[in-house]
This record gives C-alpha cells, structure tokens and sequence, in this order.
C-alpha cells in the first residue's frame, strides 16, 4: 500500500507458524521514551506519527488489530509518519536485533 504521508511496514516471523514473545515487545516499547500503550499490544508516540500494532495471525495478507495475542505474535504492524520515519530508525533497529527479524517496508 503507498501513502504519501505514511510509511507501511512490518516485523514478522518467516512463517505463521512461528512466533516471538508478545511481552518482549511490549516491554521493550513500554520503556522507550515517547511512546506510549494504547492497550491489547497497541502502541503509539504522543504525536501519533508512529504506531505500533503487535499480532499473532494466521494470514500475513488479512489481519486486524483484533489478531493480538497476549503471549504470542508473528507480526509487528507499523505505520510512522514518512517526514518523521528517520525519528524512529534507532529503536526499529534496537527492535530487529531484539528479535533477530527484517524490518520491511511495504513497497511504493
């Protein structure tokens, strides 16, 4: 999906069948500065140019926020604001190395 305003893209799993810790994530967010819980693995900045939406599902091509999982996930949704996206690039990157997963872009 393109935006003009908004940059789409993802952490997730090689397969559905495999998973990572939701708590990991979560707690890993909870402690970055500026960001803050929305609730059931939804987070977002105080300016909402960054939001963040952790799921387990069972189709990488159809899911909702309603796919969270408490304990297990496949996928990290992100959708972050395109004149902001260098804002976030360190703690995407703190989080890919947290999890040994690529950050992916959806294509323009």
């Amino acid at each position: 999906m393109y935006s003009s305003f908004y940059t789409y893209a993802h952490i997730k799993t090689s397969s559905i069948s495999k998973v990572f810790s939701t708590k990991l994530v979560e707690d890993f967010l909870t402690q970055q500065n500026g960001i803050i819980t929305k609730g059931n693995g939804a987070f977002s900045s105080h300016e909402r140019d960054f939001q963040v939406q952790i799921m387990k599902v069972e189709d990488f091509d159809s899911w909702n926020s309603n796919n969270y999982h408490s304990t297990e996930a496949n996928l990290i949704d992100f959708i972050i604001t395109r004149d902001r996206m260098n804002n976030y690039s360190y703690l995407i990157t703190q989080l890919t190395a947290l999890l040994q997963l690529p950050f992916q872009v959806e294509d323009d």
